[in-house]
C-alpha cells in the first residue's frame, strides 16, 4: 500500500469519525432539548464546527406556517439585516428555501444563481445547502447552511444533512408531542381544580388520590389533609358498612357501570353535617394509582328551592280561584282543590278516585282533543277553553268554562283540567245578549217607523186634497150646476188622488208587514217552515232607513222556491247584524260598495255565504271576530257583541259552523253551513 493510498485512508477514517461524532452531537442536543427554539439554534451552532461540510458560521432554520402556506424564520446565526427583513416570511416555491419545502428534496446551490430570488446589494458570493425537515412525510421546516463560494456537491454531504435532518424531524416530533401533553394534563388540572363539582379519584383500595378545591369546599377537608384517607370518611356513619360492601362488589366484578348515571345519596362534611349530593362514579382506566373517579355535585340549595317550589306549587293549586282537577290517563282523579271542593260539593276525599266524567260532561279526554284540533288554539294563546256542563254532589247541573292540558305526573302522562263556574256570567251575557236584541229592534222600529212616516203623510195629503176637491165640486154641483168639462176634471183629479193614496198605504203596509214578520220571530224565535229569499229581502228591507243614506248594493241570491224548516228570527238576526257590521266597520260614509248573501243547499245543509268588499281586516283582527266584547270600534260605542251573537245563532240556535276569511283591502267573506230540518 502506497504512502498516498495510507493517507487516502486515514484521510476517509477521520472523517467517519467526525460524522459519527456529528450525528453523536445531534443525538445528544436532540434528546435533550425542551423547546424546539433550543433545539434549532443549537443546530445551527453545530453545523460551522464540521469541516466536512465546508459550512460557513452562518445559517438559518425556517418552521412551515400551515395557514400561510409559507416559511416562517424561528433561528438564525449571522445573517445580514436585509436577509432578516427580507428572509422573515417565504412563500413556498420561492429562492432555494421555498423550492426545498415545496419539493421536499435537498436543494444544492454553488453559488447565488437564477434560483436565488432573494438578493441584496453587497451581498457577498456563497453557495447553499437547503435541507427539507421531514417529518411523518410532511415538510415541517427547512435548514440554509451557507457555503463557501462554489464549493462542490458532496454525496457523503447529502447524505450525512439528510440523517441530521431526519434527527431533528424526529426531536420536534417528540417536542410536539411532549407539549401536547403538557397542555393537556394542564389543561386536565385545571379542569379538575376549577370545576365546580367536587372531583375525587381513589385507588382500588378506596385511598383518595385527588381530591380537588371545590371538594375541599363540600366537605371542608384540605386536600394535603384527605389525600390518602379512606372514601369511606366521606359517607354518614350508617352508611358507611353497606357503602364499603357497593365499593368492593364494583372491585370484585367491574360492574363500575351500574354507578356511571347520576343518583342522589349523602355526604358527610368533616363537623360530621350531612348534607345531599347528586354522585357519578366511573372507573379509570391508565392513570397511575387510580381505580375511580367520583363527581358530586352538592344538592342543598336545589332540595331547598325544590321544597320551596312544591310547597308554592301546593299553594297555587289549593288556593286558586278556580277548581283545579288533575286525572291519571283513564281520568280517575288524583287531585282535587279547595274550589274544586265548593263548586262540586264532593269533599276531597270523595272525588279522588272517582271517574272525571261523574263531574264532567263527556270527561277531560274528549275536552283535550277537541283543544288540538281547535282553530282558535295556538302556542301563544294557549289551549283553547271549552264551555260545558258539570254535575254537583246533588245530582245539579251548572255550566263551567274548562281548559285541558296534557301533563306529566310522576313519570306518566296525566291531564289537567282548570275549571270556572260561569252561571252567573251565563245570566249577565244572556242580559246584554237580550239587551243587544232589543237595542236592534229599537233601532229598526225607528228606522221602520221613519220610513212609514214618508208614504203615510203623502196619503194624508192627498186624502186632504181629495177631501177639498169633493166639497168644491158639492158645492157646485148645488148652488150652480156643473158643465160636462168641470165633471171630468173632478174625475181625474179623485183617480189621480185616489191611485196616490193606495201606492202609498200599499208601502206603508209592505213595510209593517216586514217588521212584523221579522219583529216577531227575533221575539219568539220559532221554529217554522218559510220562503228563505223572501224572509231574507223582508230582513233586508227592515234596514232601508239606514241603506238608504249610504251608497251600498244588497244583493241577495238564493232561489224564489226554496223553502226550509228553521228559525227564521235566527236569520234575520245574523242578517241584520252582518249587515251593520259591514256597513259601520268595511265602508267609509260615502263610500260605495256591495254586499252579497248567497244560500244553495248541498245535500242536507244549506250553505250561507256572505261577502262584503269593504276594508278587510288583519289576521288578528280576522281571528278574534267572533269573540265576545271584541271590537275595533270601541270609540264609536261599540258592544263588540254583535259578530259574536251571529257565531252563537249559527253555531247553537241553527246547529251549524261558520268560518272568516279577509285580508286588509279584500273585503270580508264569512260562510255557514247550516243542517236542514226535516
Amino acid at each position: 500500500m502506497t504512502r498516498d493510498d495510507q493517507a487516502s485512508q486515514l484521510e476517509r477514517l477521520r472523517k467517519e469519525i467526525e460524522v459519527q461524532h456529528a450525528i453523536n452531537a445531534f443525538l445528544k442536543h436532540s434528546l435533550a432539548a425542551t423547546h424546539a427554539d433550543q433545539l434549532l439554534k443549537e443546530v445551527l451552532e453545530l453545523f460551522p464546527h464540521l469541516t466536512f461540510l465546508g459550512a460557513q458560521d452562518k445559517g438559518a432554520v425556517f418552521l412551515m406556517d400551515e395557514q400561510k402556506q409559507a416559511l416562517v424564520l424561528v433561528a438564525h446565526r449571522n445573517l445580514a439585516d436585509e436577509l432578516l427583513t427580507q428572509c422573515a416570511v417565504v412563500p413556498l416555491g420561492h429562492c432555494l428555501c421555498g423550492q426545498a419545502a415545496l419539493t421536499g428534496q435537498i436543494q444544492f446551490a454553488s453559488e447565488v444563481d437564477e434560483r436565488h430570488e432573494i438578493r441584496f446589494s453587497g451581498m457577498h458570493p456563497h453557495g447553499h445547502f437547503n435541507v427539507p425537515i421531514l417529518v411523518d412525510g410532511k415538510v415541517a421546516g427547512v435548514i440554509v447552511l451557507y457555503l463557501r463560494h462554489r464549493a462542490p456537491m458532496d454525496p457523503e454531504c447529502v447524505q450525512f444533512l439528510e440523517t441530521a435532518s431526519t434527527i431533528v424531524a424526529g426531536a420536534l416530533k417528540r417536542l410536539k408531542t411532549e407539549q401536547q401533553v403538557r397542555i393537556s394534563e394542564e389543561m386536565k388540572r385545571m379542569v379538575i381544580e376549577n370545576t365546580p363539582c367536587g372531583i375525587i379519584t381513589v385507588n382500588q383500595n378506596g385511598a383518595i388520590r385527588i381530591f380537588n378545591s371545590a371538594a375541599e369546599q363540600l366537605f371542608g377537608y384540605d386536600k394535603e389533609e384527605i389525600r390518602g384517607k379512606s372514601i369511606i370518611d366521606l359517607v354518614p356513619l350508617p352508611l358507611q358498612n353497606s357503602s364499603k360492601n357497593i365499593m368492593q362488589c364494583c372491585i370484585d366484578t367491574h360492574h363500575v357501570h351500574i354507578l356511571r348515571m347520576p343518583f342522589e345519596a349523602e355526604g358527610m362534611r368533616r363537623d360530621g353535617s350531612v348534607f345531599p349530593v347528586r354522585l357519578a362514579i366511573n372507573r379509570i382506566h391508565g392513570l397511575e394509582d387510580c381505580f375511580f373517579i367520583a363527581i358530586i355535585i352538592d344538592m342543598t340549595h336545589e332540595k331547598r328551592l325544590l321544597e320551596e317550589m312544591v310547597h308554592l306549587e301546593k299553594t297555587i293549586i289549593e288556593y286558586a280561584p278556580f277548581g283545579i282537577v288533575v286525572t291519571d290517563n283513564d281520568e280517575h282523579i288524583l287531585t282535587f282543590n279547595l274550589e274544586a271542593e265548593n263548586l262540586f260539593g264532593y269533599s276531597r276525599n270523595e272525588a279522588i278516585g272517582q271517574k272525571a266524567s261523574a263531574l264532567i260532561a263527556q270527561g277531560m279526554r274528549h275536552f283535550y282533543s277537541q283543544g288540538i284540533r281547535s282553530p282558535f288554539s295556538s302556542e301563544k294563546r294557549g289551549m283553547k277553553a271549552f264551555e260545558s256542563e258539570a254535575i254537583r254532589k246533588d245530582g245539579s247541573f251548572f255550566p263551567i268554562r274548562l281548559a285541558v292540558n296534557r301533563i306529566v305526573l310522576r313519570g306518566k302522562p296525566a291531564f289537567l283540567g282548570m275549571i270556572a263556574d260561569i252561571s252567573e256570567e251565563k245570566r249577565l251575557y244572556a242580559e246584554l245578549v237580550q239587551s243587544e236584541k232589543m237595542a236592534g229592534l229599537g233601532s229598526m222600529v225607528a228606522g221602520v217607523a221613519h220610513e212609514i212616516n214618508t208614504p203615510v203623510g203623502i196619503g194624508v195629503t192627498a186624502a186632504s186634497e181629495l177631501e177639498e176637491r169633493t166639497r168644491a165640486f158639492n158645492a157646485l154641483l148645488r148652488n150652480e150646476g156643473i158643465s160636462e168639462e168641470e165633471l171630468e176634471g173632478y174625475i181625474a183629479s179623485t183617480s189621480r188622488l185616489a191611485g196616490l193614496i193606495r201606492f202609498n198605504l200599499e208601502r206603508a203596509a209592505d213595510l209593517v208587514r216586514s217588521f212584523k214578520s221579522v219583529a216577531v220571530d227575533q221575539s219568539s224565535d220559532k221554529l217554522r217552515t218559510f220562503k228563505l229569499r223572501a224572509y231574507v229581502e223582508s230582513s233586508v228591507l227592515t234596514l232601508h232607513h239606514e241603506l238608504r243614506h249610504t251608497q251600498l248594493l244588497v244583493a241577495v241570491v238564493c232561489p224564489d222556491d226554496l223553502e226550509i224548516r228553521s228559525h227564521p228570527g235566527a236569520f234575520s238576526q245574523i242578517i241584520l247584524n252582518l249587515i251593520n257590521n259591514s256597513r259601520i266597520h268595511a265602508f267609509d260614509p260615502d263610500q260605495a260598495g256591495q254586499i252579497t248573501m248567497e244560500f244553495q243547499v248541498e245535500g242536507d245543509r244549506l250553505i250561507f255565504i256572505y261577502r262584503d268588499n269593504g276594508k278587510g281586516m288583519t289576521e288578528e283582527v280576522s281571528n278574534r271576530i267572533f269573540e265576545p266584547f271584541f271590537t275595533t270600534r270601541r270609540d264609536l260605542g261599540g258592544s263588540g257583541l254583535g259578530m259574536h251573537i251571529v257565531y252563537n245563532l249559527a253555531t247553537q240556535s241553527l246547529g251549524g259552523t261558520i268560518s272568516c276569511q279577509s285580508a286588509p283591502g279584500c273585503g270580508i267573506t264569512i260562510q255557514m253551513e247550516i243542517p236542514l230540518l226535516r
